[in-house]
């Protein structure tokens, strides 16, 4: 379990946190990558085609299995994001799958877009603005496993 600093705030004599409170910006950092991973999830299961359109036939495994691999690690890692005491793993895990999942981005943009994806979604240009996003999210993961 992870324990927080208990310093005496310098305007009262109250301590800033106990042993066990988790800081208000990690629990929203955490609680905000559960959520987008959560949705993820949802899309993942009721979309599978556009994910499975996505997966390059150059990775070993198979597309189905592969999709089913990503929304589970996206769904274990929500599940675990949501509780202080597993959020480092749910970070390092969806810290991996964003990795993980990097492939597929970029033979979106090789295919020119995410096929199957309403409107703009389905442009090579939305493939193109979403791969940098990938570090943040990486980062994001990180962060909320170190506790941080």
């Amino acid at each position: 379990m992870r324990t927080y600093s208990t310093e005496q705030s310098p305007t009262t004599e109250q301590p800033l946190a106990t042993a066990t409170e988790e800081p208000t910006d990690l629990r929203v950092r955490r609680h905000g990558l559960a959520a987008l991973l959560s949705v993820a999830t949802v899309a993942h299961v009721l979309r599978p085609q556009w994910f499975l359109a996505m997966i390059p036939s150059w990775v070993p495994g198979g597309r189905d299995r592969l999709h089913a691999l990503a929304t589970l690690a996206e769904a274990t890692a929500a599940v675990l994001l949501w509780f202080p005491r597993t959020a480092r793993a749910g970070g390092v895990l969806a810290a991996a799958t964003f990795v993980g999942v990097f492939p597929a981005n970029v033979e979106a943009v090789r295919r020119g877009g995410y096929r199957g994806a309403p409107g703009w979604l389905s442009t090579r240009a939305a493939a193109i603005a979403r791969l940098p996003l990938q570090v943040p999210l990486v980062w994001w993961a990180v962060r909320v496993a170190r506790g941080r």
